[in-house]
This record gives structure tokens, sequence and C-alpha cells, in this order.
């Protein structure tokens, strides 16, 4: 099986829009669910302090990858005369 560039155009619009949408929807569910915590006080700031720098290197590497995509599958093709 053999992928191109296509695959890459078709699916990433759509992943990124599910993980977008679990990424904010998660900190909703954080939230409600406060009751089965041993110690949500503590439990909830410590997981907001490492989960939003991870989050952060996240969106960077997926930035830095889809702005490296074109450079990496897209190359022209030369033309010989």
């Amino acid at each position: 099986m053999q992928f191109g560039t296509d695959q890459f155009t078709t699916v990433s619009p759509i992943m990124a829009a599910a993980i977008s949408f679990v990424a904010f929807q998660g900190w909703q569910l954080l939230f409600y669910d406060q009751e089965s915590m041993d110690d949500p006080l503590d439990q909830i700031p410590t997981a907001i302090y490492i989960a939003i720098p991870v989050a952060v290197f996240i969106y960077v590497v997926v930035a830095v990858a889809t702005f490296a995509l074109p450079r990496w599958h897209c190359r022209p093709i030369p033309i010989r005369p």
C-alpha cells in the first residue's frame, strides 16, 4: 500500500477538528468528575499545571510538522530536457 500527499490533506483537517474538540471537552469533563477524585483541590491544579505545557508542546510539534510537510512530500519533479 502506498500513501501519498492526498491522504495527509484529506485526513489532517478531520483529525485536527477531532483533537481540538476532545481537548476542549476534556477540561469540561474534568470539572464534572470532581466527586470521583480523592482530593480535587490538590489534583485539579496539578493536572492543569501539567496539561497546559504538554498541550502547548503538542500544538508546537503539530505546527512545525504541518509547515515542514510540504517541503518533505511536495517537492517539484525536475524536468529533464
